[in-house]
């Protein structure tokens, strides 16, 4: 009999009853006060307890109070099947101890399995005189192989993560899958929510982190750093309509999307996170991050979060409220105003096509936020549709209206038909074409061109028409001069050119040297402060020297695409097109890219972990005795740090230490104790970095 049958079988109606604290698995600890309130039992913790679930168990309408100094409980499947948790509030932050009591819902079902957790409210913040708790608050256990559906649950404040569901895709899991849906989770330290396991998902969710104060709990003794969602092990993990509000005020703010691969422990081949339909606030200290091997991609990432994303009647607001299997819709005060739910967006602007005395007037538009048809100019008549941010159609003779919010990023006018935007007439026909491109070949030989200009293209009416052998091709025109003129209007930047002959080429009326044409990006080596610097650099583009610098000296070159030399003392200068894809420098001289330093350490070579030995001593004993043992080196010679973690099987580091390292080649020992932890297994992680941050990662395994 487990405890809940022994509650209900002591015939709890009303008044005080004390009952012996006895687990499922017959684990004596303590005792639990029980009461009857109208609509929900209350359970009084004064230590530390543990709940396990039976196969089929159904857990609802509790209310725990864990307030008491030092008191837990935890709430625990040990792969058992058929369970559901509805309805339970906790009062009380709960205190971690040892054990079990490290999570306040700690959860497997096995292969095939099904479990359920809805409508929960905790927080672990410090208030009411409480302290912060250490404690996680959700944690899905790496047994765990069936599907668990957790929804509905407010979890504020816990030290470990709001809802902790990787542990199933890394090495000893099961891969078991989770979703998580119409949840509210805000400042728990780590991540609000965390999947990494095949399958899983996160949808229809708010997560917030902004507490200025820090007063929410700590991972790992001090630590409070706090992301909105992490991604671990595989591919396609998936973050769906949600809303996500990472405070730059918080007082350890993280990335708001992280991915996150660990070689040799994560099962899958790549961690990529999906986040899909989602909205965050514009002024994110950091939008995303990932490990090498891990990625987070972005499908329709907008920037206003709101509450409306969540369904099913929202969260608790109270430990009461979910203890009575109620609910209500959040309203933070960090996220745009509710709506109401209807879906309808704020549309303050308008755009409208009036064809009263005009010919047919085909369009298409496309704004930055959202449309709709303006009903105080009509409805839209058959032709005319709205696919998402974009509208077309047609008038003839009548009038299209649209309301609409953010910018109009797009348009494509054929007809004469007025456009107001906002009231205002406005021309989309024409675009700005504020500059000039002029091939002047009078006093030249046939001279043949092509370029590319990153906006738009015409010919220029102020040189004459194009002559037999000239075209633009969207933003690209070719052609040639022999002893006559072809000018362009065009918008934007020239990215590529190629020029052969000896016409005379002016950009914006001043005469360019046809090889730098398209050129437009700068790289400057200066050595005029520094002791000599020995560089090779290579570019996706072209590759010329920088008149407006100086010519390059002896020892100075270029191959193609790559620059190599040196300065000492001077300054070497080129012009380039695409991207710098490689460099490599020897020296102090600054390397300057469009006159902003460049990030050289993007470059470096990542540390190699050469050998790395790790061994448990000392048994038998209730204690490990770890020994980690290395040798690494880098081939850029700048080693910087070597870290060791010991962590256990919640991915809690238990112990660490960290070694101060230089050169090119480094070799440590470090030494572990950690007490009372009979036959509990281990994994110890090293990380090393080099000066530039750039890591490399090995873990091993040991038991006690």
């Amino acid at each position: 009999m487990d405890r809940r049958s022994l509650l209900k079988a002591a015939g709890i109606a009303a008044a005080t009853t004390t009952v012996g604290a006895t687990s499922s698995a017959g684990i004596a600890s303590g005792e639990v006060e029980v009461t009857q309130e109208s609509d929900y039992e209350v359970w009084t913790v004064t230590g530390k307890e543990v709940y396990d679930l039976a196969d089929g168990e159904q857990l609802s309408n509790v209310l725990i109070d864990q307030s008491a100094d030092g008191a837990c409980l935890t709430i625990r499947s040990r792969n058992k099947t058929g369970w559901e948790v509805r309805n339970v509030g906790f009062v009380g932050g709960g205190q971690a101890g040892g054990g079990s009591n490290r999570f306040q819902v700690q959860v497997s079902t096995p292969d095939g399995g099904q479990g359920v957790i809805e409508n929960i409210w905790a927080n672990g913040k410090e208030r009411d005189g409480q302290p912060s708790t250490e404690l996680g608050g959700i944690y899905i256990r790496a047994a765990h192989g069936g599907h668990i559906d957790i929804s509905n649950t407010y979890v504020e404040g816990y030290g470990n993560n709001g809802v902790y569901a990787s542990a199933m895709g890394k090495n000893g899991g099961n891969e078991g899958t989770v979703t998580v849906e119409d949840s509210y989770h805000r400042d728990n330290t780590v991540s609000q929510f965390r999947i990494g396991s095949p399958e899983s998902y996160v949808r229809n969710c708010i997560a917030i982190v902004n507490d200025p104060n820090g007063e929410r709990g700590v991972y790992s003794g001090s630590n409070r750093n706090a992301r909105g969602i992490w991604g671990l092990h595989y591919q396609n993990q998936i973050v769906e309509n949600s809303s996500f509000f990472v405070s730059p005020d918080d007082v350890q703010p993280d990335g708001v999307f992280e991915a996150r691969y660990i070689p040799n422990r994560s099962l899958g081949s790549r961690a990529v996170l999906e986040v899909i339909d989602c909205d965050v606030n514009p002024d994110a200290p950091s939008l995303r991050e990932s490990t090498s091997n891990a990625e987070v991609n972005f499908t329709n990432l907008g920037n206003e979060p709101t509450a409306d994303v969540i369904g099913g009647g929202g969260v608790p607001s109270s430990p009461e409220m979910a203890a009575r299997g109620e609910r209500e819709m959040p309203d933070p005060p960090e996220l745009s105003d509710s709506d109401g739910g209807d879906g309808t967006p704020d549309l303050d602007r308008t755009l409208t096509i009036d064809g009263t005395d005009a010919d047919r007037t085909d369009y298409e538009f496309t704004v930055s936020g959202d449309i709709a048809e303006n009903p105080d100019v009509g409805y839209l008549g058959e032709g005319d549709q709205i696919d998402g941010s974009t509208a077309s159609g047609f008038v003839n003779g009548g009038v299209d209206g649209y309301l609409f919010s953010g910018e109009i990023t797009d348009a494509t006018v054929d007809g004469n038909a007025t456009i107001l935007v906002d009231g205002e007439e406005v021309d989309f026909g024409t675009p700005d074409l504020d500059r000039t491109l002029t091939f002047d070949g009078t006093n030249a030989d046939r001279t043949d061109y092509e370029f590319t200009v990153s906006g738009d293209l015409a010919e220029n009416p102020d040189v004459g028409s194009l002559g037999v052998g000239d075209e633009i091709d969207g933003s690209t025109a070719s052609g040639f001069v022999n002893g006559g003129v072809d000018g362009y209007l065009f918008s934007g930047e020239i990215t590529d050119a190629t020029v052969t002959g000896n016409a005379t080429v002016l950009v914006d009326g001043e005469e360019v040297d046809p090889e730098t044409l398209g050129l437009n990006r700068t790289l400057t080596v200066d050595g005029t402060d520094a002791d000599r610097t020995d560089y090779e650099v290579t570019v996706s583009g072209d590759l010329a020297e920088n008149p407006d610098v100086g010519y390059l000296g002896e020892g100075d070159q270029i191959d193609g695409s790559t620059a190599t030399g040196f300065v000492n003392g001077g300054i070497d200068g080129y012009l380039f097109s695409g991207e710098v894809t490689d460099a490599s420098v020897s020296g102090n001289a600054p390397i300057l890219v469009d006159g902003e330093p460049l990030d050289l350490g993007q470059f470096e070579e990542a540390p190699t972990i050469d050998r790395y030995e790790v061994i448990e001593v000392g048994s038998p004993n209730p204690d490990a005795n770890i020994v980690a043992e290395w040798d690494v080196s880098d081939a850029d010679g700048d080693l910087s740090e070597a870290t060791v973690e010991v962590l256990d099987d919640s991915d809690s580091v238990v112990d660490s230490a960290t070694t101060s390292i230089t050169g090119d080649v480094a070799y440590g020992v470090d030494y572990f104790a950690i007490e009372d932890v009979d036959g509990q297994g281990f994994t110890v992680q090293l990380t090393v970095t080099d000066s530039f941050g750039k890591q490399s990662t090995a873990t091993k395994t040991v038991q006690e």
